[in-house]
């Protein structure tokens, strides 16, 4: 796993990929496609101001984590985050 964290560039590319289908996304073992992460899988969803996506917030990990649990986690604070960056955006254009 370290060496792939080395070649980042890949998994990126991937996570973007993603993102930018819009919604939760799940990647397991070999559906993750990066060389070297075949034992690992990862949770995504994104965060927005509005229906802009700014970025992702997402775990990386073993094929066996506790996926109810950590979608929960991942779609929660993508919420949370999505939530504070419209009060703040709405803050900024109204005052």
């Amino acid at each position: 796993m370290l060496k792939c964290l080395d070649e980042q560039d890949i998994l990126l590319e991937r996570v973007r990929a993603d993102l930018a289908s819009g919604g939760f996304r799940v990647r397991i073992g070999r559906e993750v496609q990066v060389p070297g992460l075949e034992e690992c899988s990862y949770l995504t969803a994104p965060f927005a101001i509005g229906e802009e996506v700014l970025g992702g917030l997402g775990v990386l990990g073993p094929t066996r984590m506790d996926y109810p649990r950590m979608r929960a986690c991942v779609e929660g604070m993508a919420r949370c985050v999505s939530d504070f960056l419209n009060r703040w955006d709405d803050r900024s254009t109204n005052g």
